[in-house]
């Protein structure tokens, strides 16, 4: 049986390199350091780190676009580790400035030949 594809947004394929941050509720920050995506939508980013997250957990990312540095806020999704140690979460974005949308929109649409 073939799985439905649950995704509103097509993706596009990418590897742009990111920072990211946990968002804590105190004052403590308990992950900080810097990745890679694999593709992007609209409303959410693959990413490859080298740590793993909890579902539900939010991250604050700072993603190189064509010398633009977006930053979003985000929350796990999907979870795996990959072969090689490294883990791909899945990300849906939960805060975008309304600039950084505009941009990540236009940057989607000039590239929509790289989706998937």
């Amino acid at each position: 049986m073939v799985g439905r594809d649950r995704r509103r947004y097509l993706r596009i394929a990418g590897r742009h390199l990111l920072s990211y941050e946990t968002v804590a509720r105190d004052v403590d920050s308990d992950g900080v350091g810097i990745g890679k995506s694999r593709n992007f939508s609209l409303d959410g980013v693959m990413i490859e780190i080298d740590r793993d997250f909890a579902l539900e957990k939010i991250l604050s990312l700072e993603i190189e676009l064509e010398g633009k540095r977006v930053i979003v806020r985000a929350r796990v999704r999907h979870r795996q580790k990959m072969p090689d140690g490294r883990f791909e979460l899945g990300l849906q974005f939960v805060r975008i400035s309304d600039e950084d949308l505009v941009f990540l929109s236009r940057y989607f649409h000039e590239n929509i030949g790289n989706a998937s």
